[in-house]
């Protein structure tokens, strides 16, 4: 992880290709974007995704 010290831009947020951009523990950081990620589509996983978004609508 390499941290971004740019006096032009200042801040840099969001992504560049595949280099995100952010802010981690008050320094100014990049890092890859992640290759995959897991996002099982089970039955099981479709309900608690349900009940989650339920709880935050209240």
């Amino acid at each position: 992880m390499a941290i971004v010290q740019n006096p032009i831009t200042g801040r840099t947020r969001k992504m560049f290709g595949t280099a995100v951009f952010s802010k981690q523990f008050g320094k100014n950081t990049m890092r890859t974007k992640p290759a995959g990620v897991k996002n099982p589509n089970t039955i099981g996983q479709s309900t608690q995704r349900t009940k989650f978004s339920t709880i935050v609508a209240l």
